[in-house]
């Protein structure tokens, strides 16, 4: 089961960990045998820590620690990777914001210094938000043409309603209207915070060093502990919502409860949606492209997070076709309720590991994970641990988690549809 890592455990391995004086923690994992390394300041805030006056306030200080700090300016930011050779970007999710650079390993000290002076010494002007706001409402218009983005974040809308969680990302044009450098200084005290912070790198690393280089660019930060904002863990809720919009496909997005990613069910859960519809021999893409070519976008997905979950379910059909593909995919989730092949489950268990592995010999990725995990508090593990835990999953509790998690009387539903 998944619980809460040992760094005991962890440091007899390649990661290693510490714990800052003032509450920053920072974990690496030295990878000898590359010449990069990625390193990133993962914070715990996003838009499930907003309440309505700060709606879509994490995505946007996310781009406003990119116009400029006290000794650099937007562009000399925008070039800094480039004179390093690597890439610097940024990320806001639902629950957390990360800010990363990737260059080549004698580039460490840079990297974090730059990191460190973004989060630490921007400045927010005035001309910078404003410019800023117009980027980020075009950035809303653009999503709002993307019918297959859109209709997923309607479905978590549905799935979480009235719940901060259940909000999109960016927040809405009125919500962006009303920030300023006030309300991004008030935010940040809140959750911009030493016990909300991880700083994570992966690659051809000293661990010592490292630890080094982040005592010296973030133990000046003051010993403050983060505010909570929202309240009650989500809950999962059921209904469904219709929008139109001037499009030629019909875009169907269903979701059941799914896990958290500290469930002891993610494993199998994992290998259920691979059966379903998480890849090109799955039932559903096999049914519904293969056999009737009724969809060329069809698949499964699972949305874990740390307390909750979804099992999304998306294609995109001509809206003549809307209906059936709605039948055919509810008649594919009553089938797997006979349970799945012994065929089925082998072949799901080595794409699962092999996705796993393939995404590990990146250092982002590798970062991202065991910045991610110890942040939220998470379990970290090996690559062999995750393959032994994906191979001792049983047909039995493969069953097991389909009986619990997928009931239609529990499905939710968001389309974005033709006007016509």
């Amino acid at each position: 089961m998944f619980g809460l890592f040992s760094a005991d455990r962890i440091d007899t391995l390649m990661i290693k960990t510490r714990t800052l004086s003032n509450g920053v923690r920072c974990i690496c994992e030295n990878l000898p045998y590359l010449r990069s390394v990625s390193a990133g300041v993962w914070v715990n805030t996003g838009s499930r820590h907003e309440t309505p006056e700060f709606w879509g306030i994490s995505h946007f200080i996310e781009h406003m620690l990119f116009k400029g700090t006290q000794s650099r300016s937007a562009r000399d930011i925008a070039e800094f990777a480039d004179r390093m050779g690597g890439q610097i970007n940024a990320f806001t999710a639902r629950d957390t914001t990360c800010y990363y650079v990737k260059a080549i390993d004698k580039h460490m000290e840079e990297c974090l210094e730059i990191l460190s002076d973004m989060l630490l010494h921007s400045k927010f002007e005035k001309k910078d938000i404003e410019l800023e706001r117009g980027v980020i409402m075009e950035e809303i218009s653009m999503y709002q043409d993307t019918p297959e983005e859109l209709v997923h974040d309607i479905l978590e809308e549905v799935c979480f309603q009235d719940q901060a969680i259940g909000r999109n990302i960016l927040g809405s044009n009125e919500s962006i209207e009303t920030f300023d450098e006030k309300l991004i200084r008030k935010y940040m005290a809140f959750r911009y915070t030493p016990d909300n912070i991880v700083v994570s790198a992966a690659g051809n690393i000293d661990s010592e060093k490292f630890f080094s280089l982040v005592e010296k660019y973030f133990g000046m930060m003051g010993k403050v502990m983060s505010t909570v904002l929202t309240g009650d863990p989500p809950r999962y809720t059921v209904g469904n919502i219709t929008v139109k919009k001037d499009i030629e496909q019909t875009h169907i997005a269903l979701a059941l409860e799914g896990v958290s990613r500290i469930s002891e069910d993610i494993y199998a859960m994992s290998i259920v949606n691979n059966v379903l519809g998480g890849g090109v021999s799955s039932r559903l893409f096999q049914k519904i492209r293969e056999d009737m070519g009724l969809a060329y976008t069809i698949y499964s997905c699972l949305t874990p997070y740390s307390d909750c979950g979804c099992t999304t379910i998306y294609a995109a059909v001509n809206p003549e076709n809307a209906d059936k593909v709605q039948r055919l995919i509810v008649n594919e989730i009553e089938n797997i309720h006979n349970g799945i092949s012994n065929e089925e489950l082998q072949r799901a268990k080595e794409q699962v590991k092999a996705e796993y592995i393939l995404a590990s010999e990146n250092t982002e990725n590798r970062m991202s994970s065991m910045g991610k995990q110890w942040l939220l508090g998470e379990e970290i593990f090996t690559e062999s641990e995750f393959i032994e835990r994906v191979d001792r999953v049983t047909p039995e509790e493969a069953k097991k988690v389909i009986d619990k998690n997928f009931d239609l009387n529990k499905m939710s539903q968001a389309l974005v549809t033709p006007n016509c």
